[in-house]
């Protein structure tokens, strides 16, 4: 009996207490995350989460196009549904019941801060300059930056309601001399775009909201592009 009780623990018993074990600890991690999503979407709770691909169109051609090497910081997330999901990129209420939320997430894994610095860089190479995002692996070109871009993303969020989404995109930013030490130019670039869609289905509204946030970051990124491109900001990089 002893050696039956001993091999019960050793083997079956504890191959069930571990599966347990594990069936706790992820039942755990889901409700945190949706806990977290209720927090984040500032009330009710979650109906859906829906991955979405965060893109924008080709940037259009920018006049007087300049030269200069920038060094791009990655942006610093500054919304207020932050620092809980880098990922989340908007939440409006579901048609699932009533005080439920339906969340969209960026499918990008690294996030939408990252994601952000990428596109603007992209404004910056649009206008002339190189922009090397700052790496490990870049370290040695970022010393050849003749300034320092960094950001502040204070709105990335799609609102809305059954009716109809808003993306809205808020994007502060500082160019700084090489060293770090002197903010040489600011500005802030903001845009909405809105789309009316009542009685829409659940995927025309997915597919919708998408080409409403890549809209507004489509007008964000040609605002920035023909600012990089102006006299102004090209003088303050030059300030080396």
């Amino acid at each position: 009996m002893k050696a039956l009780t001993t091999g019960l623990l050793k083997g079956g018993f504890l191959k069930f207490a571990d599966k347990f074990a594990l069936l706790a600890c992820t039942a755990f991690s889901l409700v945190v995350f949706g806990a977290s999503l209720v927090f984040l979407t500032g009330c009710g709770t979650t109906g859906r989460i829906t991955p979405v691909a965060v893109t924008h169109s080709a940037i259009g051609s920018v006049e007087n196009r300049k030269s200069g090497t920038v060094l791009v910081k990655t942006f610093a997330l500054a919304r207020k549904q932050d620092p809980k999901f880098g990922r989340a990129i908007g939440s409006v209420p579901s048609a699932a019941g009533p005080g439920l939320n339906w969340v969209f997430v960026s499918s990008d894994p690294l996030g939408v801060g990252v994601q952000t610095t990428e596109f603007f860089s992209e404004a910056l190479n649009a206008a002339g300059y190189k922009a090397i995002i700052e790496a490990p692996a870049t370290a040695a070109d970022a010393k050849t930056a003749s300034a320092i871009l960094q950001g502040e993303i204070r709105e990335f969020w799609l609102y809305g309601g059954l009716g109809g989404v808003d993306g809205k995109i808020s994007v502060a930013l500082k160019l700084f001399s090489p060293d770090g030490n002197h903010v040489l130019w600011e500005k802030e670039f903001a845009t909405v775009r809105k789309k009316g869609m009542a009685f829409a289905s659940y995927q025309t509204f997915s597919n919708e909201s998408v080409k409403v946030l890549s809209a507004a970051l489509d007008d964000l990124l040609n605002q920035a592009a023909k600012e990089f491109a102006s006299e102004q900001f090209y003088e303050n990089v030059r300030k080396r």
